[in-house]
């Protein structure tokens, strides 16, 4: 069956030329677990980049990502070319 598997979401939104969300969205069907992962990107100035991000791992223990509910994480990243 075509829907037995994983559905995968992708989301990419750029507001102006400086701001860029971002979704993923994975739900897997078979064990009835998901990953979340929004994130969110801007440029400060051409050389001044920032982003934060997370990934969400919910659904049962014994599922594919609900085993890795305990490492939910947040990222934060600056960079600054020369």
């Amino acid at each position: 069956l075509p829907w037995d598997r994983n559905l995968v979401f992708f989301l990419e939104d750029r507001i102006g030329s400086d701001l860029k969300i971002t979704c993923n969205f994975i739900h897997s069907f078979e064990r009835v677990d998901q990953l979340i992962s929004p994130g969110v990107s801007y440029s400060v100035t051409d050389n001044l980049k920032t982003s934060l991000s997370g990934d969400i791992f919910m659904g049962s223990r014994s599922g594919f990502f609900g085993q890795f509910a305990d490492n939910r994480r947040l990222n934060f990243i600056a960079s600054y070319a020369f």
